[in-house]
C-alpha cells in the first residue's frame, strides 16, 4: 500500500490546487492508470477520476492548450460544484475558467 501511495505521488507531484479546483498540468496523463475515469471515454479532455469528486457533485473540466513565444502549455482542472437553480451551471462554468486561467498564470509567468 505504502509503494502504491509513493507511486501515486509521484505521478501526481506537478498537480496542485488552486482555490477550488484541482489544476494538472499533464492533462493526458491519467492520475490513476488503473481506474475507470467518468466521461469522454478514452479522448481524455474530459475524464475526470470518480473518487477525486465529493458524492452527488457536478464536475467541468477545462482544458487549456496554448504556446507563448513557442513554449508549449496545457492545463486541464478539476471543479465541483452542485446546482440547485436555474443559472447554476452557467455560473460553474464560468467561474472554473476564470478560476483556472487565474491559478496557472504564476506557473506561466516564471517558466
Amino acid at each position: 500500500m505504502n509503494r502504491r501511495r509513493s507511486d501515486a505521488a509521484a505521478v501526481n507531484r506537478d498537480t496542485f490546487t488552486f482555490k477550488k479546483i484541482v489544476i494538472d498540468p499533464d492533462p493526458l496523463r491519467k492520475q490513476d492508470p488503473t481506474e475507470h475515469w467518468v466521461g469522454c471515454d478514452n479522448e481524455h479532455e474530459g475524464e475526470y477520476s470518480a473518487k477525486t469528486v465529493t458524492g452527488g457533485s457536478d464536475v467541468v473540466v477545462t482544458w487549456l492548450q496554448f504556446t507563448i513565444d513557442g513554449a508549449p502549455y496545457q492545463f486541464r482542472s478539476f471543479y465541483q460544484f452542485h446546482p440547485e437553480k436555474s443559472g447554476d451551471v452557467e455560473a460553474a462554468i464560468s467561474a472554473a475558467v476564470a478560476i483556472t486561467i487565474e491559478g496557472v498564470s504564476p506557473r506561466v509567468a516564471r517558466r
